[in-house]
């Protein structure tokens, strides 16, 4: 042996005791840092983590309490149930996220739990339900219309309700478990349940609210047992100590629960608004038929030809005919033998079969007596003789019958007198005629039926028909004008008119509104569509109640526009003014029709331009996280070494698309170039002792095993450290891709063999 070959030899047994001697140091140095952190953490200053199990009961019981709150908006048992179940299910989906480790398997798992979760409410009620999602949203959008909830739990709904719910416990499951503040997350559904208290039934109030109230309860009292695990426990309370504690505070919450029940009879909990809406009446807002999609609304089997009433207009303020308010209406469910007014003889029916409705209130006849049908629950409102449904939305193919009296004869009306119910005296209030109504008035004859009679005559044969039916405001003057000035009004004008000319005469009066006629199919039946709608006069009258009296104007003024007369009457004759379109030939210059050609191309090209340029961008987030499962996949197979060096190389990589510098210093030298950090050495001497040092020779799998471990704890500490905005430009930065930390370890893994550990550790021949 040479003296050169010697000196090596001494050299290399000087650096292995060196190195044994650096280890020797850096093992009490990280039993030094053990006891600093079990120190700090003992007194308070590293924050021990909170039991998930135990966190996300906290936070379910508002989460399940706002459920409770917003299921009584919906009806049946699965409308009770959902609500809960995807509260629920958005709490555990916050639960599996903070157990991920990469940011973008966290969003992953929030989008996929919370979608997931509202689907799985629709598919019960049929795979196509979920093909057709936007359809069934809309169609919920449209169900919406119903006046008062409980409404029918459609499939759109389901979606709707199950997202919300979902998101609601995901984010109080969030920020009491990951943000480490379940009080927050306690406090969180709170606003759900406040527009919930509000929006339900009356006759849900009570018991959705003691359930809340009483929920709310039980999770202060949880988090309680939380709290000394967040002032720095060791341990929560056991649960054989909770149950014990719940034990001795049932009779309090008892206590509150009857407090609560006898507060709710009084008006403290529930007070009487100042301005309650529904004691208002509504001026009606009706859509122009041009508007309106010609669809078949209901067919109907009777002996008359109508008219099908939906509803009236008795309140006259303001120049206005309004709806009345609906705290005035007297519904109630109708009986088993289906009678609703037992002071009407039925003599008359008509069996409805309903298509493409809509809404809540069906269409009957006038002085409705007995109904029968098989179904859903109907109601009966005494006051506006409305037929409508107890809950829920019409369904097209709901079949019923409607029976009601004939109607009398003019001599009957003349014979019939009597006293007027209170609630018919309200439908003469009008304000007073104007001297050419008296003057009028003073012409009719004495009797009420043939005084109105006359007064109605007289303004049919007097006003031509001209515009749209649509409701607006009929003065006393506008009366007038119709009478003796311009002698033209719309037909709902004319109707209106009718209505006040009744009660100037002293006959209560008010406006229906509904269809009438109808085209006749070869089945015998009717068929309604929405032009079929019409407007009327109702009059009452001792002995024979509510009326219709259908009169149509000599006359109407030929129209242009879409919305002009829906049906053709042959009694009607068209007036000395006609509307002639005229046609004049105009020689005009295209103005630059390539700008439009362009325009469509642009409109078509720029959003396919959007779609592909966010792909682009978002495109390295995906490939990387491809890769990473491809690597770990194939490196799971190698040595101690390799996959030491591939847990380190995955933690730099992070770092250059954070745009930290030293994209190629070693570990140790990379040490100085970021903030001191005791995981961070700890790791990076794992590294160079594995690699390069002494530990190349005794390999352990607790070696990878700490490598990996540091590598996630690093990678989180290092992403969170930096801004929003710094984190999402690390997500897709291409920088890792184009300089990765270890290059050659992926060319290595790509062609990696399961045993190219021992050929790698093996000596050299």
């Amino acid at each position: 042996m040479t003296l050169l070959d010697e000196n090596l030899e001494t050299l290399e047994e000087r650096i292995v005791e060196h190195l044994d001697e650096v280890g020797d140091i850096e093992r009490d140095i990280d039993a030094a840092g053990d006891e600093a952190v079990a120190a700090s953490a003992d007194s308070g200053l590293v924050e021990p983590p909170l039991p998930p199990l135990r966190t996300g009961l906290v936070v379910s019981t508002t989460s399940i309490a706002a459920a409770v709150m917003l299921s009584g908006l919906f009806e049946g048992a699965v409308g009770k149930v959902a609500p809960v179940l995807a509260a629920v299910c958005g709490i555990a989906t916050a639960a599996q996220a903070s157990r991920r480790k990469s940011a973008l398997w966290v969003n992953i798992t929030i989008v996929v739990g919370i979608v997931a979760t509202a689907l799985l409410l629709v598919l019960p009620t049929g795979m196509d339900n979920i093909v057709h999602l936007g359809s069934v949203i809309s169609e919920a959008k449209g169900a919406s219309r119903v006046l008062r909830p409980p409404a029918e739990f459609l499939p759109g709904w389901r979606f709707v309700l199950g997202f919300v719910m979902a998101s609601i416990g995901f984010a109080a499951g969030w920020v009491g478990i990951e943000l480490r503040r379940p009080a927050l997350g306690l406090l969180l559904p709170l606003p759900a349940i406040a527009y919930g208290a509000i929006s339900v039934p009356e006759s849900q109030k009570l018991a959705s609210g003691i359930i809340s109230a009483v929920l709310f309860i039980i999770g202060l009292a949880l988090l309680a047992s939380l709290q000394g695990l967040i002032e720095g426990a060791e341990r929560a309370p056991g649960l054989k100590y909770e149950l014990k504690r719940t034990a001795r505070a049932l009779p309090l919450l008892a206590l509150i629960v009857v407090a609560l029940y006898a507060l709710a009879q009084t008006d403290i909990l529930f007070p009487k608004p100042r301005i309650d809406p529904t004691r208002d009446s509504v001026t009606p807002k009706a859509v122009p038929l041009s508007q309106v999609k010609d669809r078949p609304l209901f067919t109907v089997s009777s002996s008359v030809t109508g008219p099908w009433r939906i509803g009236m207009l008795d309140v006259y303020v303001n120049n206005e005919w309004r709806l009345p308010a609906f705290a005035e209406s007297r519904l109630k469910p109708v009986p088993k033998t289906g009678v609703v007014d037992k002071d009407l003889k039925p003599n008359v029916s008509a069996e409805f079969v309903i298509a493409d409705l809509g809404g809540a209130v069906l269409p009957g006849l006038p002085n409705t007596s007995a109904i029968q049908a098989v179904g859903p629950r109907l109601a009966y409102d005494g006051r506006t003789g409305n037929i409508r449904l107890a809950q829920g939305q019409i369904r097209a193919g709901l079949r019923y019958t409607v029976a009601a009296p004939t109607l009398p004869t003019e001599d009957d009306l003349r014979k019939a007198d009597g006293p007027l119910p209170p609630e018919v005296q309200r439908a003469l209030a009008i304000p007073a005629a104007p001297p050419e109504i008296l003057s009028l008035l003073a012409q009719a004859p004495p009797n009420k039926w043939d005084r109105m009679d006359f007064l109605r005559r007289h303004l049919l044969e007097t006003t031509v028909a001209a515009g749209p039916g649509v409701p607006k405001a009929v003065s006393p003057e506008r009366v007038v004008d119709m009478l003796t000035g311009s002698k033209e009004g719309s037909p709902f004008e004319i109707v209106a008119a009718q209505a006040m000319l009744a009660r100037w005469a002293g006959v209560p009066s008010r406006i229906g509104y509904g269809y009438d006629g109808g085209v006749e199919l070869a089945s015998g039946e009717r068929e309604i569509r929405p032009k079929n709608g019409s407007s009327w006069l109702e009059v009452y009258f001792p002995g024979y109640k509510w009326l219709p009296v259908l009169g149509s104007p000599a006359s109407a003024k030929t129209t242009l526009q879409p919305d002009g007369p829906t049906v053709e009457h042959p009694e009607v004759q068209q007036s000395t003014d006609i509307a002639v379109q005229v046609f004049f030939p105009l020689r005009t210059t295209s103005k630059a029709p390539w700008f439009a050609q362009v325009a469509r191309i642009l409109l078509f090209l720029v959003p396919v331009l959007l779609v592909l340029f966010v792909l682009y961008i978002l495109w390295p987030a995906w490939w990387k996280a491809y890769r990473r499962y491809l690597v770990r996949r194939r490196i799971a197979t190698q040595g101690v070494r390799e996959r030491v060096a591939h847990s380190y190389s995955e933690f730099r990589d992070v770092c250059t698309d954070l745009g930290l510098r030293g994209r190629s210093a070693s570990p140790l030298e990379f040490l100085d170039l970021v903030v001191d950090d005791e995981e961070h050495r700890e790791l990076a001497w794992l590294v160079t002792r594995v690699v390069w040092g002494d530990l190349r020779r005794e390999l352990k799998e607790d070696h990878v095993l700490d490598a990996a471990e540091l590598s996630r704890v690093m990678k989180k500490r290092i992403t969170q450290a930096q801004p929003v905005s710094i984190r999402m430009i690390g997500l897709v930065s291409r920088l890792s891709l184009r300089h990765p930390y270890a290059p050659e370890l992926n060319r290595r893994m790509a062609e990696a063999t399961p045993r190219q550990e021992e050929a790698t550790d093996a000596p050299a021949a």
